[in-house]
């Protein structure tokens, strides 16, 4: 669900934008354009963690950049994105309705609401000002983010590649937890209803085999 979720994230985040600098979304448009750069990183205990550089350049006449206007310079969207960031989610179907999980390999969930469950940004976020030849300059940003483009899963490389099935699951040495991870993404990639529910919740293209299955190595996330 990270893609929907990233999408309304920068949604929410022009809209919040434009009202605090007292815009339409419009108006904004024409004074700014605001750019994203985004690796995501797969951590150990399975979850999906982004690191994002956000410019915002100002925008001349001739519809070309410039330097941005002082109050998109300042402070105004890094507060506006920890508001949106605090509050934003989207909808995907509750995995507490899959019968096939047993007690051990549950999952936590939310309370089920008519079947659905909210995906949100968790509580760890920490934004930062990147100013050129400050301490937080451009070249240190960049080897920040190529860390984590080449940064595996786990370091021995055994979820480099597809999980064909539990069969070969069973044979990789893998720690516990990433191997229930795993075996997660099968028992509810199993249950055709439910993970063809959440491909069309996260907007994926129907294909022959499910997303959680396809992408069950990265524990059904399927970005890089």
């Amino acid at each position: 669900m990270l893609p929907t979720l990233w999408k309304a994230t920068r949604d929410r985040l022009e809209s919040a934008v434009a009202s605090a600098a007292g815009l339409t979304v419009t108006g904004l448009r024409r004074q700014v354009r605001v750019s994203f750069v985004k690796v995501a990183e797969m951590q150990r205990r399975g979850l999906v963690h982004l690191h994002v550089v956000i410019r915002v350049d100002g925008r001349d006449g001739d519809g070309g950049l410039t330097v941005a206007p002082g109050w998109a310079a300042g402070d105004l969207v890094a507060d506006c994105l920890r508001d949106v960031l605090a509050t934003v989610a989207v909808d995907a179907p509750d995995p507490a309705g899959v019968a096939l999980l047993d007690t051990a390999g549950a999952l936590p969930v939310q309370p089920a609401t008519d079947g659905r469950y909210a995906v949100g940004w968790g509580r760890q976020v920490d934004i930062r000002r990147i100013r050129l030849g400050g301490e937080t300059d451009a070249g240190k940003v960049a080897n920040y983010l190529a860390k984590y483009l080449t940064k595996s899963t786990l370091d021995g490389g055994a979820l480099d590649s597809r999980v064909r099935s539990l069969a070969h699951l069973a044979r990789l040495r893998l720690p516990a937890h990433q191997r229930r991870l795993v075996e997660a993404c099968w028992r509810l990639g199993t249950d055709r209803a439910f993970a063809e529910a959440l491909d069309t919740a996260a907007g994926r293209t129907p294909g022959r085999t499910v997303g959680l299955l396809r992408w069950s190595h990265g524990f059904g996330f399927g970005g890089q």
